[in-house]
């Protein structure tokens, strides 16, 4: 019921006076204080907080200091972590099951690579590509919901319920990602569930694979997807072949390569690649 979810969750007295909780939106704020009380920094140059200023100044209607608040916030997360959270999600599944990171390191060096590995060739590794795809799927970039307002006209939701307009609905990639569109074992990470099976025909392969995309909310959809998709991408179809291919992994003891995620493997520079 839309307004009974501006009246709670939208209320504008209680957005002021509520304080938040999120350890992120708590590290934005300390961030945007230490800012603000020290104008040498940033002097002579525009930096992005100068321009989120600048902004609130011009558009005081529309842009206020939470406002200001979430923009710093995007920055520090979009991008970011959210892309090293994958990364590091790529790395411990792969390490976690042998059998993966034989198939991967196989892939990778029959392919005969050059390093650091190019966007365009990282791209024909199928294997590869499948593991990244059932990374972002077994382990969404965020957990919140994402909103969306309904339009005017209202909409119909597939059992034939109807909603109508201006009414806020939300989803979350966890949700969607472990629905059984993706099979019956969704809790487990298995990169060959973006593959062709033996037994598939190429018609029931793109069927199955067709009806996996449209459940994908790794970067959101629609007109507000993430807007730096491609960049991630790229980063992560980039690193991944690059790292496996210069280092081997030696399981059960500290690693140089896990440092950020903890106990896993060491790392040698045993393929002669750098």
């Amino acid at each position: 019921m839309p307004w009974l979810h501006k009246l709670l969750k939208k209320n504008p007295i209680y957005l002021f006076l509520a304080k938040p909780s999120n350890h992120f939106f708590n590290h934005v704020s300390e961030l945007i204080e230490t800012r603000t009380s020290s104008p040498s920094i940033g002097l002579g140059h525009a930096d992005m907080y100068s321009r989120f200023s600048e902004a609130k100044k011009t558009h005081p209607d529309t842009i206020d200091d939470s406002m200001v608040q979430r923009y710093v916030l995007v920055n520090l997360l979009a991008g970011s972590d959210t892309t090293a959270a994958t990364l590091r999600t790529i790395i411990y599944y792969v390490l976690k099951n042998p059998s993966i990171q034989y198939r991967l390191c196989k892939e990778i060096d029959q392919a005969n690579l050059s390093y650091p590995v190019s966007f365009k060739t990282a791209q024909s590794l199928s294997y590869l590509d499948a593991i990244i795809k059932e990374s972002l799927r077994i382990h969404p970039i965020g957990g919140f919901s994402l909103e969306r307002v309904v339009p005017a006209e209202g909409t119909s939701l597939p059992d034939g319920r109807k909603l109508p307009g201006g009414t806020v609905i939300a989803m979350s990639g966890w949700n969607l990602h472990f629905d059984r569109v993706y099979g019956e074992d969704v809790n487990t990470f298995n990169p060959d569930r973006w593959l062709q099976y033996t037994h598939e025909s190429e018609e029931q392969w793109q069927s199955r694979l067709s009806a996996m995309r449209k459940a994908d909310f790794a970067f959101s959809y629609g007109p507000r997807v993430c807007l730096g998709r491609h960049i991630a991408t790229m980063e992560m179809y980039k690193l991944i072949p690059t790292l496996f291919g210069v280092f081997d992994t030696v399981e059960g003891r500290t690693s140089l390569l896990l440092e950020a995620i903890g106990d896993g493997c060491e790392a040698t520079l045993a393929r002669g690649c750098v």
